[in-house]
């Protein structure tokens, strides 16, 4: 089985596409690349990678050559309309629960339309007061965090195997280790190296 080398302009390596035959025509080789790379119909342009020849669908390709390809744009072809998901199953979903939202926030009735308001302070107003309904300082409540440690990081046990580098016992992370702020601890370990260092 034969083989032609091909990369597209944008890419270092090289890659390879099998024909059958001694050669393949240029319109068999870019139909077997776009296969290959699982590309829709677009407009390929095959160069010769050392000559820079540009191939045309006639022109039959020797096997073993290498080819640089590049995607062209379609001559006269008509712009497709920008299209809009209508159905919400053809939507990307970022996992976000709509029981999670507010009711009176997504109730349009129960929200006042800003548009009937005369008056531009009574419209900021309003807004404003729209904008802070589904606020509940609940909600975001600050937790104290220590040391850089966020809240919930290292939640629950260690793994299995873990053991603190601090205190050199495995059940707990080095970050909750029942020694840190211990100013004896860190006077003993402090001892501990400048005799390891000593000897």
């Amino acid at each position: 089985m034969s083989v032609i080398h091909f990369k597209f302009k944008n890419r270092p390596d090289y890659e390879k596409v099998a024909i059958s035959g001694l050669e393949v025509s240029g319109k068999e080789l870019k139909e077997a690349i776009m296969k290959k790379k699982k590309i829709g119909h677009s407009n390929l342009e095959i160069r010769d990678a050392q000559t820079k020849k540009v191939y045309s669908d006639t022109d039959m390709i020797k096997r073993n050559a290498s080819v640089v390809v590049m995607r062209s744009v379609i001559p006269n072809a008509a712009k497709l309309p920008k299209t809009q998901h209508k159905d919400p199953s053809l939507l990307p979903s970022a996992g976000l629960d709509p029981q999670t939202f507010s009711s009176e926030a997504s109730d349009p009735q129960k929200t006042s339309d800003l548009t009937t308001l005369t008056n531009e302070e009574d419209r900021l107003e309003a807004m404003m007061k729209q904008a802070g309904e589904g606020y509940t300082a609940a909600d975001y409540a600050r937790y104290p965090v220590k040391a850089g440690i966020h809240p919930g990081f290292f939640r629950g046990p260690p793994p299995r195997g873990y053991v603190c580098n601090r205190c050199r016992k495995p059940g707990h992370w080095i970050q909750l280790c029942p020694t840190n702020g211990d100013p004896a601890y860190d006077k003993r370990n402090k001892q501990e190296l400048l005799q390891k260092t000593r000897s």
